[in-house]
């Protein structure tokens, strides 16, 4: 079944709303370090160092759990982080075939970051408008913006196949039978080690 993008992007926002802030937590450096050098570069237009620099940075034991999807040829992957105890997105789309966007692709890729609560222009780190004059879109980008909207959390009844999974604002009492899902408990293999 194909979904529109409204739909998709509706489905991630409530799955990294419900679950994401739980297990949100500050940036690995790495990838801090790195978003840094995106910064650095869409502010300059001086890029010719940076894969150089990219490769210098040592890789990060932990990493954010992302949730994807594809819209209009875009790969999309976003996350919830912690910073100074408040919740972020981070966001990062990259064309499918890896070529300068269109005007059009560029459109739809700004609806979906409207929707998710970012603004385009003001939360990008690098992205399609931030390549230097004269030269072609980026087929990447990267956002970051303070979420605002409101927190969700999980509920489930029953166990297996016939459980009933429901998703309600965060800290809604819980009804008879159903037990909040808590993301931040590691769970124990069969062998008992975390």
């Amino acid at each position: 079944m194909i979904f529109g993008w409204k739909k998709k992007v509706e489905r991630l926002r409530v799955t990294i709303l419900s679950a994401g802030h739980q297990i949100a937590k500050e940036l690995p450096p790495g990838l801090a370090r790195v978003m840094e050098l995106f910064r650095q570069v869409a502010r300059t237009g001086h890029g010719s160092m940076l894969q150089e620099a990219i490769d210098q940075i040592s890789s990060d034991a932990e990493k954010p759990l992302w949730e994807p999807i594809e819209v209009h040829g875009w790969k999309i992957q976003a996350t919830l982080y912690r910073d100074n105890g408040q919740l972020w997105w981070l966001l990062h789309a990259v064309r499918k075939n890896e070529r300068p966007p269109s005007e059009n692709d560029s459109k739809v890729l700004d609806k979906v970051l409207d929707h998710l609560g970012a603004d385009p222009r003001r939360d990008m780190i690098i992205g399609p408008s931030s390549s230097p004059a004269g030269k072609p879109a980026l087929p990447f980008g990267w956002w970051s913006w303070f979420n605002q909207m409101p927190l969700y959390e999980v509920q489930v009844k029953g166990k297996g196949s016939n459980a009933t999974m429901r998703i309600v604002p965060f800290e809604t009492a819980v009804s008879e039978g159903y037990e909040r899902i808590d993301l931040t408990v590691k769970t124990r293999s069969r062998d008992g080690s975390e």
